[in-house]
């Protein structure tokens, strides 16, 4: 038998150069120790690489973490700021609700009905039907409640009486003559009586100018069913005008208005309203009041019983 050779590649010799002027040096290895040390990188590169792998992928997940945990508190103090407006949208709706109520806005206060057989332009329904009435609403502790939320500044002390007297509505809101009807309340003499009017139907001609009847603030102004388009002013010490059937509206709410402003325009608009003319309210303390007692020109206006459109464009 032939001896077997021996392989030529049994050494392997590497020759490093440390600098360009050094000798090199020669080291010889086995090629087995070399595929020992080959194999011992690759599977040291291997653990390397998956350490990388898990430590990036940790250290996402840790800065993943961290963002959504920002991302929650952040949307807990949205919810928390949503709830605070939750509520003091609730708060408002309840307030202007109140308003509402004072002034017969809402659509389940008393409604206008006829009268003598023809449609008249305030005219409330009976009150028994609804157990309503305004002695009645004098002696409801919510109702007295109410008056006070709403003007709590009335029985402060130290009343500034030059500020007094200039909020209370003493101007006449439109150049006219003629009243078409004043104000009934006969809650005195008759609590379940049918015919109040809370205010006073001011003849003139359709798109006369309308003043605010003092200075103050708008606190509506909208369209409602029955009385059209409608503005209530705030001035202050509990005191509050009323503008129905208005033609046009010319403030929103919030706005800040001046003595003799133009807020809007004679109209005949709303269910209720059977004739061109100006619907005015004054309210003191959640109570209305006869705005006679106010301003002279009403008290001293001709009270006409004939259809209003055929006296509007005689009163200006």
């Amino acid at each position: 038998m032939e001896e077997k050779k021996k392989s030529p590649h049994k050494y392997v010799t590497l020759l490093v150069m440390f600098d360009a002027v050094s000798d090199p040096r020669s080291f010889r290895l086995k090629v087995s120790t070399l595929r020992v040390m080959l194999g011992t990188l690759a599977v040291v590169g291997l653990v390397l690489a998956g350490s990388l792998i898990y430590y990036f992928s940790f250290a996402y997940k840790v800065f993943y973490y961290d963002e959504l945990e920002r991302k929650y508190e952040k949307l807990a103090e949205d919810n928390t700021r949503i709830k605070q407006i939750e509520r003091e949208y609730r708060k408002v709706k309840q307030e202007n609700e109140k308003i509402r109520i004072v002034f017969g806005l809402l659509k389940n206060m008393p409604r206008d009905t006829t009268y003598e057989g023809r449609s008249t332009y305030e005219n409330f329904t009976a009150p028994s039907e609804m157990g309503y009435y305004p002695g009645k609403d004098l002696n409801d502790p919510m109702h007295e409640k109410m008056a006070e939320d709403i003007s709590s500044d009335v029985g402060r002390i130290g009343i500034d009486y030059l500020s007094y007297a200039r909020v209370v509505p003493t101007l006449m809101p439109v150049n006219s003559r003629f009243i078409a009807r004043g104000y009934q309340d006969n809650r005195y003499n008759d609590p379940s009586a049918t015919r109040i009017h809370r205010g006073v139907d001011i003849v003139a001609e359709e798109g006369a100018p309308v003043k605010a009847a003092s200075e103050g603030r708008v606190i509506v102004s909208e369209w409602f069913t029955d009385y059209g388009n409608t503005i209530v002013l705030y001035h202050g010490f509990g005191f509050f005008s009323v503008y129905k059937h208005l033609q046009f509206r010319l403030k929103e709410t919030d706005d800040a208005v001046k003595t003799g402003e133009v807020i809007g325009t004679v109209g005949k608009t709303g269910r209720l309203a059977t004739g061109i003319h100006l619907h005015f309210e004054i309210w003191r303390d959640g109570v209305p009041r006869d705005p006679a007692t106010f301003i002279p020109q009403i008290r001293d206006a001709l009270v006409i019983t004939v259809k209003a459109d055929s006296l509007a464009k005689k009163s200006s």
